[in-house]
């Protein structure tokens, strides 16, 4: 950082841990989601199910203003219904090492497009950039 500037203010931020899951309207089957993506593929049957942004940014509004206020180490679960039927399941944790549960040193200087290496384990975590407009849906 050039001399004279300050360290960017981290106050604010969080972060929180998602796992969520859809039924397939097929046969029934979980389809696990790797974040806001816009198709995905039933594992048991290969059915192909869209997901519109409009689903992502509303569950991911409603799921960080959920764990915004989450005391630390806190979680909750939920089963969706409506446009699809699906598990939530969300806990507010600081990054970690999903291989060892180590905490990621120093998490809000990461840059998209880069690799963390575990100080404990040596896994490697590829940074990525938030998809689909996701950060408007929960900022911070």
């Amino acid at each position: 950082m050039p001399a004279g500037t300050t360290e960017p203010s981290h106050e604010g931020l969080f972060s929180f841990r998602i796992e969520f899951s859809i039924q397939c309207s097929k046969c029934d089957g979980h389809i696990p989601l790797d974040g806001p993506v816009e198709k995905a593929f039933c594992h048991d049957c290969g059915s192909p199910v869209q997901i519109p942004r409009e689903y992502w940014m509303d569950t991911l509004s409603n799921s960080c203003r959920k764990m915004q206020d989450m005391e630390m180490g806190g979680g909750r679960g939920s089963i969706l219904m409506g446009t699809f039927w699906g598990n939530l399941e969300l806990a507010r944790f600081d990054p970690y090492c999903d291989s060892c549960k180590t905490d990621i040193q120093d998490p809000w200087h990461m840059e998209p497009g880069t690799v963390y290496r575990c100080r404990k384990c040596g896994m490697e975590h590829h940074v990525e950039a938030l998809r689909n407009g996701s950060s408007k849906a929960c900022p911070g």
